[in-house]
């Protein structure tokens, strides 16, 4: 009997350490850090491998097509022309449409598995009414995790400009008095009452990978004070959800860290290569960091150049030597600049000339009261992914698909065909008619011989022409998402 005794109290020990080392580190039902390694809620390791959603919930002028303006400027030079309430209303509907369905669903048959959403504060708190989080941001960002969660895509929070700005530089819409974060203990605290309640109302949501406390901080001698001010506020709430951070010098520098601010944490670096720096060179360097303090690394943001670099910058970023755990591409869509795009918004005049004149005012004719309007709705429209062009050669680069090669054995017969394409060999267009009743929406997609992606056009059309004139001779294999085990072959000339 006191043998037994005893055995029981070791077993509730042991139930007890287990209890506590669970409250302390969290669900693992979570994705987290394990050494220096990020795993999934099965404690198997995953890449975190996808896109920045830029451009939506907080505005960058150039992404829109012209210059480097901040948010708060666009909706300044906005409202001096269509004045404040139609401003606010085209605020909304830019948060409503930039980013959807379509959009996440594409990105997941692209087989990412994560985004990254840059978030400006005043997204949930307006600067003159401090600690009153605003539905109508909550509301928004419900919608995208419970999309993430439907097409099984983590999602990342980035706090990309904090109350004040954590830099002057217009990416994080720093606050126009020029009191920047570091500069205010108000803000301070206002950053920190954010993270607080964003931890609260999302700790349970396993589609949350992580939150990126501070995106492009420039304050070196502050910055780990500022973090541990942060991490504790979340752990009093949230246990569970891993935790990125980045260095100054645009996420580069990582010097003021000499231990790790959480048991549950990554760090996450940028690269951008315009002046020519090898990014093979600059990537291989956080490989010390990782094992110096046993920790993930994490690239959340990169490209932006042109395809060779993209390219050599990707090879380099999934080079198994370095041991990272993952990228995120700068960005999702954009209209098209100097450099080359994923998902390209096809601006319209009007909107060409209201950006440009938000971007130099004082050299670009300013649009009247209803060139801004009928601008606005149009650019409503071609924010929209239905309206987007898919660049098919950037696909290809940063395509992480399993390649694994489409069996000729999967194409249907005559009998049960869905659709049919003509002509066949085909060198330019190719035509595919659906059967009746196809009036639904349907994505079309064509692999090469190896199970690349590489065209998709969405359309609820019965009879579609689709170009294949820029594809190389050889065989390739179309399919429809909705009905993926038909499968055809045709040849391109």
């Amino acid at each position: 009997m006191y043998k037994t005794q005893d055995k029981m109290k070791i077993i509730l020990l042991i139930f007890s350490i287990t209890l506590s080392a669970s409250s302390l580190f969290g669900s693992t039902n979570f994705i987290h850090r394990e050494g220096k390694t990020i795993v999934d809620s099965t404690g198997n390791p995953i890449k975190l491998r996808g896109l920045n959603l830029g451009g939506w919930l907080l505005w960058e002028s150039w992404i829109w097509g012209k210059g480097y303006k901040s948010e708060t400027t666009i909706l300044t030079r906005l409202a001096q022309i269509v004045g404040d309430t139609i401003t606010k209303e085209f605020q909304q509907q830019v948060y409503e449409i930039f980013i959807g369905k379509d959009d996440i669903d594409a990105i997941s048959q692209s087989c990412f598995n994560v985004v990254r959403i840059p978030i400006n504060h005043r997204l949930l708190e307006d600067d003159s009414l401090p600690y009153t989080y605003k539905q109508s941001g909550w509301t928004i960002l419900d919608s995208i995790l419970n999309l993430c969660e439907q097409y099984k895509v983590y999602a990342i929070l980035d706090m990309h400009s904090a109350p004040g700005g954590q830099s002057s530089v217009f990416v994080v819409d720093p606050d126009t008095t020029d009191i920047l974060l570091w500069d205010d203990e108000n803000n301070k605290l206002r950053t920190i009452a954010l993270w607080k309640a964003i931890a609260e109302r999302y700790k349970n949501r396993t589609i949350v990978a992580g939150y990126d406390l501070l995106n492009e901080p420039s304050e070196e001698s502050q910055l780990v004070d500022i973090y541990t001010r942060i991490i504790q506020a979340i752990r009093e709430v949230d246990t569970n959800h891993m935790l990125i951070l980045e260095g100054t010098n645009a996420a580069q520098n990582f010097s003021m860290f000499s231990t790790l601010l959480d048991s549950n944490m990554t760090y996450s670096f940028h690269i951008y290569t315009w002046f020519g720096e090898d990014p093979k060179a600059k990537i291989s360097a956080y490989k010390t960091i990782v094992d110096n303090y046993n920790v993930p690394m994490w690239c959340g943001e990169w490209g932006e150049n042109h395809y060779t670099l993209v390219d050599s910058t990707k090879k380099a970023l999934e080079d198994t030597a370095n041991e990272l755990s993952g990228w995120s591409f700068w960005t999702w869509k954009k209209v098209i600049n100097n450099y080359p795009c994923f998902t390209e918004i096809q601006p319209t005049a009007l909107w060409t000339k209201l950006i440009n004149w938000i971007n130099t005012p004082g050299l670009s004719p300013k649009p009247t009261y209803n060139e801004a309007i009928l601008g606005m709705n149009e650019f409503i429209q071609s924010i929209k992914y239905t309206n987007n062009i898919t660049n098919d050669t950037m696909r290809t680069i940063l395509q992480v698909c399993d390649t694994t090669a489409m069996s000729e054995k999967n194409i249907v017969t005559d009998k049960d065909l869905l659709f049919t394409i003509f002509p066949n060999p085909v060198k330019e267009y190719l035509a595919i008619s659906f059967a009746e009743g196809q009036n639904d929406k349907k994505q079309i997609q064509v692999y090469n011989a190896i199970g690349v992606l590489v065209k998709s056009v969405c359309t609820n059309q019965t009879n579609i022409k689709i170009n294949v004139a820029n594809l190389s001779k050889g065989t390739y294999f179309i399919r429809v998402k909705n009905h993926p085990q038909q499968i055809q072959k045709f040849i391109k000339q």
